[in-house]
């Protein structure tokens, strides 16, 4: 596969995310709502979030929510509405594009780990059906596996303080990812002879200097900024193994499934390499799986950090191969890897088919007709749509519930037809004592293509509920 048809593969999905859009990831308002607002305003701060700083931090009730995590995604995202404008199109495609130069990001790093164009091309093909839209761990990888690529292939002072700038942006957008993709730099420090030390410093300089860069604005201009990072980093990290095994076979399978396929050729590399050279080249990304599985199991999602390096590592590992080895261990491979992709393929087969009733744009026209402009409103799957034109509040947000006049929920992923997405237990005995349904067009007919089909019924036909007292 030569680079000219990894870009028409990309092209391609481009052209699809336009087309028919996705569905929002789970915390994407948290990590955008921000970004849209200073946009709007100028002001780095999130109305459709109120009380969610509250909500992580309760030292703070008063505080405005603000999202929560290094701000470099938010502040990326909205440069990005600046720009293009805030419709759901314009949502879309800051991470389809981001997902595309992760691709890129993916085809750099395995031409410096030695593999041959067309290989790094089929590396970076195979990340097009998979990823974390709408999260900053795609644009934070990138920018480390980048920085990677570039003291992978030849390590000197001015390489590694390029690529400690690298990493500092990663550690401003996802600290995690910067962490554990540490690993090649590493690595790159380790095989050097000579000046390693010097190098090693011009890293850790830049990168701790763009870090500081990144991060003052947080710290310094708002308010309880510093405490309410801190107290993410902390969070959610309590909870049981087996609380975290049951949300990653749920939710996490792709990710999983797409570093098996990758993990796959590394147990055939091994059958076929000297010991030193599979060390080389496929500890650090089996060291950072293992260690985001074992040390972070709740964060499920984070897999994917690591999965677009086992592939990098994967294009280079199959050059040893003789021809019936390499057909054999590929399509061992892609066995796992369509398994991770039909996710994917499930969610576009949906969108592309979805009915007319049940788009977006129809519905969204709709609501404007049927809420008043001044009401507020409580919503998710809409967020995209109605921020910045309605007085509106996410479902994830704590605002007082004397500023909440509508519901706008979906039936998006509720796992039953005409069910609605759920609410949190203290919402949701608040909402059945003062809200009655006003209007009811949640999709009551799951999607079914031959044998293939959802538990679902996806659309955004909304159920809306008015305050009735």
């Amino acid at each position: 596969m030569s680079r000219r048809v990894l870009l028409v593969l990309q092209l391609l999905y481009l052209a699809w995310m336009l087309l028919f859009g996705r569905f929002l990831g789970g915390d994407e308002i948290a990590y955008k709502a921000a970004g849209r607002e200073w946009a709007r305003s100028g002001t780095f701060a999130a109305p459709e979030l109120l009380g969610f700083a509250a909500w992580r931090n309760p030292e703070h009730p008063e505080a405005l929510g603000r999202g929560f995590g290094p701000p470099l995604y938010t502040f990326g995202f909205g440069l990005f509405v600046k720009l293009f404008g805030f419709t759901p199109r314009t949502n879309t495609a800051w991470d389809a594009l981001i997902h595309i130069a992760l691709g890129w990001a993916t085809f750099a790093l395995a031409r410096a780990l030695a593999a041959s164009p067309a290989a790094a091309a089929v590396a970076a093909a195979a990340t097009l059906p998979l990823g974390t839209a709408g999260r900053p761990d795609e644009l934070a990888a990138l920018l480390a596996m980048f920085g990677s690529a570039l003291v992978l292939r030849r390590l000197d002072a001015r390489r590694a303080a390029a690529a400690g700038a690298l990493f500092g942006l990663s550690a401003g957008t996802s600290l995690v990812a910067a962490a554990v993709l540490m690993v090649w730099p590493l690595r790159a420090v380790w095989q050097q002879r000579s000046g390693a030390v010097r190098n090693a410093v011009a890293f850790c300089a830049c990168a701790a200097l763009v870090f500081a860069l990144v991060m003052l604005p947080l710290v310094v201009v708002i308010p309880y900024g510093l405490r309410q990072l801190t107290h993410h980093a902390g969070a959610s990290v309590s909870e049981s193994y087996a609380w975290a095994i049951r949300n990653s076979i749920r939710y996490g399978l792709a990710h999983y499934l797409g570093a098996a396929a990758a993990l796959v050729v590394a147990a055939a590399h091994l059958l076929r390499a000297r010991r030193r050279e599979w060390l080389a080249l496929w500890l650090p990304p089996i060291a950072a799986f293992a260690a985001l599985v074992v040390f972070l199991p709740v964060k499920y999602y984070y897999v994917w950090l690591v999965v677009p390096s086992l592939f990098a590592a994967a294009a280079c590992a199959m050059a040893p191969f003789g021809r019936a080895w390499r057909i054999a261990v590929a399509a061992a491979a892609l066995v796992f890897w369509c398994a991770a992709a039909s996710r994917f393929a499930l969610m576009a087969a949906v969108r592309a088919t979805m009915p007319e009733d049940q788009r977006m744009d129809v519905n969204v026209e709709m609501l404007h007709r049927m809420i008043p402009p001044n009401a507020g409103v409580m919503t998710y799957d809409f967020w995209p749509a109605l921020a910045g034109s309605m007085r509106m509040y996410s479902t994830e947000a704590d605002p007082p519930w004397n500023a909440v006049d509508y519901l706008v929920l979906t039936g998006n992923g509720s796992g039953a037809p005409g069910q609605p997405q759920t609410l949190r237990p203290e919402q949701l005995a608040y909402v059945r004592e003062h809200f009655a349904p006003m209007l009811d067009r949640l999709n009551r007919r799951p999607f079914a293509l031959g044998p293939i089909h959802t538990h679902s019924a996806w659309g955004y036909g909304p159920l809306i509920l008015r305050r009735v007292k």
